[in-house]
Protein backbone atom coordinates (compact mmCIF):
# COMPACT_ATOMS: atom_id res chain seq x y z
CA UNK A 1 0.00 0.00 0.00
CA UNK A 2 0.88 3.70 -0.95
CA UNK A 3 1.81 6.06 1.63
CA UNK A 4 -0.37 9.42 1.17
CA UNK A 5 1.61 12.18 2.83
CA UNK A 6 -0.67 14.37 4.31
CA UNK A 7 -0.01 18.65 3.91
CA UNK A 8 -1.82 20.82 5.80
CA UNK A 9 -4.03 22.29 3.38
CA UNK A 10 -5.64 18.47 3.18
CA UNK A 11 -5.66 18.44 7.37
CA UNK A 12 -7.52 21.50 7.24
CA UNK A 13 -10.31 20.96 4.64
CA UNK A 14 -10.91 17.56 6.24
CA UNK A 15 -11.29 18.91 9.80
CA UNK A 16 -12.56 22.56 9.18
CA UNK A 17 -14.22 21.96 5.80
CA UNK A 18 -15.94 18.53 6.20
CA UNK A 19 -18.09 19.20 8.41
CA UNK A 20 -21.43 16.66 7.72
CA UNK A 21 -18.65 13.30 7.70
CA UNK A 22 -15.95 12.40 9.52
CA UNK A 23 -13.37 11.59 6.63
CA UNK A 24 -10.65 11.04 9.38
CA UNK A 25 -11.60 7.07 10.59
CA UNK A 26 -12.44 6.65 6.30
CA UNK A 27 -8.63 7.86 5.66
CA UNK A 28 -7.15 6.32 8.50
CA UNK A 29 -8.64 3.29 8.05
CA UNK A 30 -8.11 3.07 4.72
CA UNK A 31 -4.21 4.49 4.00
CA UNK A 32 -0.87 4.36 5.57
CA UNK A 33 -0.71 7.68 5.99
CA UNK A 34 2.58 10.32 7.04
CA UNK A 35 2.82 14.13 7.85
CA UNK A 36 6.66 15.51 8.41
CA UNK A 37 7.11 17.36 11.66
CA UNK A 38 6.51 20.97 10.29
CA UNK A 39 3.06 19.61 9.07
CA UNK A 40 2.25 18.04 12.75
CA UNK A 41 3.08 21.38 14.20
CA UNK A 42 0.96 23.74 11.94
CA UNK A 43 -2.05 21.20 12.57
CA UNK A 44 -1.96 20.73 15.91
CA UNK A 45 -3.79 23.80 16.26
CA UNK A 46 -6.38 22.75 14.06
CA UNK A 47 -9.74 21.55 15.86
CA UNK A 48 -11.06 17.99 14.58
CA UNK A 49 -7.18 17.07 13.15
CA UNK A 50 -5.89 14.86 15.91
CA UNK A 51 -7.40 11.78 15.31
CA UNK A 52 -5.48 12.02 11.65
CA UNK A 53 -2.44 12.73 13.21
CA UNK A 54 -2.96 10.00 15.91
CA UNK A 55 -2.82 7.46 13.21
CA UNK A 56 -0.16 9.07 11.04
CA UNK A 57 3.46 7.94 11.56
CA UNK A 58 5.55 11.21 11.84
CA UNK A 59 8.71 11.67 9.60
CA UNK A 60 11.73 13.19 11.88
CA UNK A 61 14.03 15.46 10.40
CA UNK A 62 16.73 12.38 10.66
CA UNK A 63 18.03 12.07 7.42
CA UNK A 64 20.39 13.88 5.99
CA UNK A 65 19.06 14.05 2.67
CA UNK A 66 15.72 15.16 3.96
CA UNK A 67 17.25 17.55 5.54
CA UNK A 68 19.14 19.00 2.88
CA UNK A 69 16.75 18.95 0.25
CA UNK A 70 14.17 20.08 2.70
CA UNK A 71 16.70 23.24 3.18
CA UNK A 72 16.98 23.39 -0.24
CA UNK A 73 13.70 23.87 -1.15
CA UNK A 74 13.21 26.35 1.88
CA UNK A 75 15.86 28.33 0.10
CA UNK A 76 14.41 28.02 -3.68
CA UNK A 77 11.07 28.55 -2.97
CA UNK A 78 10.71 31.04 -0.14
CA UNK A 79 7.06 32.24 -0.60
CA UNK A 80 6.22 28.20 -0.30
CA UNK A 81 4.94 27.16 3.23
CA UNK A 82 7.36 25.61 5.68
CA UNK A 83 5.01 22.59 5.65
CA UNK A 84 4.53 22.30 1.64
CA UNK A 85 8.22 22.08 1.52
CA UNK A 86 8.58 19.27 3.73
CA UNK A 87 5.85 17.50 2.41
CA UNK A 88 7.48 17.58 -1.25
CA UNK A 89 11.29 16.57 0.18
CA UNK A 90 9.60 13.84 1.87
CA UNK A 91 7.89 12.55 -1.30
CA UNK A 92 11.47 12.73 -2.84
CA UNK A 93 13.11 10.79 -0.56
CA UNK A 94 10.63 8.04 -0.07
CA UNK A 95 10.57 7.63 -3.49
CA UNK A 96 14.37 7.98 -3.78
CA UNK A 97 14.53 5.13 -1.04
CA UNK A 98 11.84 2.76 -3.28
CA UNK A 99 8.20 3.89 -1.06
CA UNK A 100 5.69 4.27 -3.45
CA UNK A 101 3.89 6.83 -1.90
CA UNK A 102 1.67 10.04 -2.93
CA UNK A 103 1.77 13.53 -1.81
CA UNK A 104 -1.69 14.93 -0.93
CA UNK A 105 -1.61 18.58 -1.26
CA UNK A 106 -4.33 21.41 -2.21
CA UNK A 107 -1.61 24.44 -2.43
CA UNK A 108 -1.19 25.39 -5.69
CA UNK A 109 2.31 26.99 -5.63
CA UNK A 110 3.20 23.13 -4.15
CA UNK A 111 1.93 21.40 -6.97
CA UNK A 112 3.73 24.22 -9.28
CA UNK A 113 6.89 22.99 -7.57
CA UNK A 114 6.02 19.25 -7.93
CA UNK A 115 5.98 19.91 -11.83
CA UNK A 116 8.75 21.14 -12.14
CA UNK A 117 11.57 19.31 -9.51
CA UNK A 118 12.92 16.99 -12.25
CA UNK A 119 14.76 20.09 -13.78
CA UNK A 120 16.26 21.15 -10.43
CA UNK A 121 19.64 19.34 -11.15
CA UNK A 122 20.62 21.08 -7.65
CA UNK A 123 18.56 18.96 -5.51
CA UNK A 124 19.45 15.33 -7.35
CA UNK A 125 22.87 16.18 -6.86
CA UNK A 126 21.74 16.16 -2.87
CA UNK A 127 19.96 12.82 -3.37
CA UNK A 128 22.46 11.47 -5.67
CA UNK A 129 19.91 10.10 -8.17
CA UNK A 130 17.86 11.24 -11.15
CA UNK A 131 14.93 13.02 -9.34
CA UNK A 132 12.05 10.63 -8.69
CA UNK A 133 8.86 11.53 -10.06
CA UNK A 134 6.27 12.21 -7.26
CA UNK A 135 2.82 11.66 -7.31
CA UNK A 136 0.05 13.82 -6.14
CA UNK A 137 -3.71 14.28 -5.77
CA UNK A 138 -5.66 16.89 -3.63
CA UNK A 139 -8.12 16.66 -1.27
CA UNK A 140 -11.29 16.35 -3.76
CA UNK A 141 -8.71 13.68 -5.59
CA UNK A 142 -8.78 11.54 -1.28
CA UNK A 143 -12.44 12.17 -1.30
CA UNK A 144 -12.75 10.28 -4.96
CA UNK A 145 -10.77 7.13 -4.08
CA UNK A 146 -12.46 6.21 -0.88
CA UNK A 147 -15.58 6.81 -2.67
CA UNK A 148 -14.27 4.67 -5.52
CA UNK A 149 -13.07 2.33 -2.57
CA UNK A 150 -16.71 2.46 -1.25
CA UNK A 151 -15.81 4.09 2.04
CA UNK A 152 -17.70 6.68 1.00
CA UNK A 153 -21.66 6.42 0.16
CA UNK A 154 -23.20 8.66 -2.41
CA UNK A 155 -25.54 10.53 0.43
CA UNK A 156 -21.89 11.07 2.09
CA UNK A 157 -20.25 12.43 -0.85
CA UNK A 158 -23.10 14.87 -1.58
CA UNK A 159 -22.76 16.39 1.85
CA UNK A 160 -19.41 16.74 1.34
CA UNK A 161 -19.83 18.54 -2.21
CA UNK A 162 -22.49 20.90 -0.43
CA UNK A 163 -19.86 21.70 2.70
CA UNK A 164 -17.08 22.09 -0.12
CA UNK A 165 -19.54 24.12 -1.88
CA UNK A 166 -20.46 26.56 0.91
CA UNK A 167 -17.20 26.94 3.05
CA UNK A 168 -13.55 28.92 2.39
CA UNK A 169 -12.18 25.83 0.23
CA UNK A 170 -11.39 27.13 -2.98
CA UNK A 171 -12.68 24.60 -5.69
CA UNK A 172 -14.07 25.44 -9.53
CA UNK A 173 -17.84 24.18 -10.25
CA UNK A 174 -16.15 21.44 -12.63
CA UNK A 175 -13.78 19.88 -9.97
CA UNK A 176 -16.59 19.79 -7.52
CA UNK A 177 -19.19 18.56 -10.00
CA UNK A 178 -16.36 15.81 -10.90
CA UNK A 179 -16.20 14.60 -7.20
CA UNK A 180 -17.57 10.79 -7.02
CA UNK A 181 -18.70 10.78 -10.76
Amino acid sequence: MSKKILDNTVITAVAREIRSVDLSPMICGTYDIMVTEDVEAEALGCDRSSELLKHAETLKRTDPKYVALSDHLSRRYMLMGTGERSCIAASVILAANGVENYLVTDDRQARKVIERLHQDTEAETMIGIRMPKIRSTGTVGLISRLWMRGSITDKDCAAIKKDLSSGSFRITDEVLNSLCT
